[in-house]
């Protein structure tokens, strides 16, 4: 009698460290939404760019030990920028700026536009 309690215990255990092992992956490792950094509208020349995106859980916070790689790409104003480093760009000469942002875990590119003065 004493082992089959021992078993059930065991069991019950086992199920409960399942249970919580699935909802932290569903819940705060899965990525739900992809936030991008807010751009400014207007730079002047010399200025610096930085694009950031934020993968999102369910929970409404950034997943540990997870991170969101992206591309950009230039649809207007290619000569205007200078990439520094991804996601990093300078301001060299004036003119509008379009940028298209596509997050790995998002499901539509995100465009983003400025003027430089």
């Amino acid at each position: 009698m004493r082992t089959k309690m021992t078993i059930t215990a065991a069991i019950f255990v086992f199920l409960g460290i399942l249970l919580i092992t699935f909802l932290s992956h569903a819940y705060l490792f899965s990525i739900y939404e992809v936030t991008i950094s807010e751009v400014p509208k207007e730079l002047a020349v010399g200025d610096t760019v930085t694009i950031t995106v934020t993968p999102i859980n369910a929970l409404g916070f950034k997943p540990p030990f997870r991170s969101c790689p992206f591309e950009v790409s230039v649809i207007k104003g290619d000569k205007l920028l200078q990439k520094i480093e991804p996601g990093k760009y300078l301001a060299t000469s004036p003119g509008e700026v379009e940028l298209l942002i596509k997050p790995k875990y998002a499901l539509k590119p995100s465009p983003v536009s400025f003027l430089i003065r």
